[in-house]
């Protein structure tokens, strides 16, 4: 609001002309409001409210004004402070209006818009789209009918109290997967290997057996290395591909992008519920590796970076930002 401070000088010099004449004492340290302005940048601490304004622009009334000498300031007057009280308000309000409109006006100019396509054709936006679309899909039919599975084995409790290991095993594969992205400066690396590793647990929940304990192992081991790289896509990535240099600093373009993958995943998130609901009549011997093979497709999307990123990291190295 730096447009705002010479404000308050036109105010002392439009003082002069108030009802009641000129004033005799016309000096700036008079005037209050003047003396807030040099400390904060032009803005008192209240600006809003129109008694302090106009308390602060009147100055207090000289000798000459004491109505033992038979003379009365108009000024001073309830009607003609009031009025005046309104009028410093409206022309305060009007000056408000204008510093901000322009501003917006000049954030809505410097914004770059892009399309839908133009975020589409960002590189790997849908490679990672469709990638977290087989992850997701995979993640939802976890959560929605691992609890069901398990019940066919086990009591509600139990089949709960497993349920819930799978989401304390994603808490701490989300940990260790984005610390090991950080600490490798890439994504894809501790993605792909978590998606690899991923596809044995998901197998194995076939497995005949009633153990609690076996089915506690693999389903904590799930949900560590399928929350993982679920939550780096929806989070890090999707914030990385907005800093390409064609969407940089724009955040409308960051959010298009983050829309962009996490409405794909959704979209193949919602299919698989269905093709679960139809392939459990079959077994679920047959949902399972129906799931794997998600897991599979979504490992073979994010190889060719992968490799690319694996390459630049035995070419430079590791890399660490001491710079602090």
């Amino acid at each position: 609001m730096d447009v705002l401070a010479p404000c308050h000088q036109h105010y002392y010099n439009w003082s002069a002309c108030v009802p009641g004449g000129p004033r005799k004492t016309g000096n700036a340290s008079d005037y209050p409001l003047l003396q807030q302005s040099s400390n904060t940048n032009g803005l008192a601490h209240d600006i809003n409210d129109p008694l302090q304004v106009a308390n602060s622009l009147v100055p207090a009334p000289n000798e000459d004004d004491n109505p033992d000498n038979g003379v009365a300031s108009p000024l001073h007057n309830n009607v003609y402070k009031y009025i005046f009280y309104i009028c410093i308000q409206l022309f305060w309000d009007i000056l408000i209006y204008r510093a901000v409109n322009a501003q917006s006006n000049n954030d809505e100019k410097n914004r770059k818009h892009i399309s839908l396509w133009e975020a589409m054709r960002i590189p790997n936006v849908m490679m990672y789209a469709t990638c977290y679309a087989c992850l997701k899909s995979v993640n939802y039919a976890m959560f929605f009918w691992l609890p069901f599975f398990l019940g066919n084995s086990f009591g509600n409790s139990m089949a709960n109290l497993l349920t819930m290991l799978y989401n304390v095993g994603q808490i701490f594969g989300s940990w260790i997967c984005g610390w090991m992205s950080d600490y490798i400066h890439k994504r894809s690396p501790p993605v792909f290997l978590f998606l690899v590793l991923a596809i044995a647990p998901v197998l194995m929940l076939r497995a005949d057996t009633s153990s609690e304990l076996y089915f506690g192992v693999v389903v904590t081991a799930g949900g560590f290395l399928i929350g993982g790289p679920a939550n780096m896509i929806s989070g890090a990535i999707s914030a990385d591909l907005g800093k390409e240099q064609s969407v940089k600093g724009n955040a409308e373009a960051l959010s298009t992008v983050a829309g962009i993958i996490d409405g794909t995943a959704s979209f193949g998130a919602a299919i698989m519920q269905y093709l679960v609901a139809v392939v459990s009549d079959a077994g679920w011997d047959y949902v399972f590796i129906m799931l794997s093979l998600s897991l599979v497709g979504s490992t073979l999307l994010v190889t060719p970076l992968f490799l690319r990123e694996m390459k630049e990291l035995c070419r430079h190295g590791i890399q660490h930002d001491n710079t602090h």
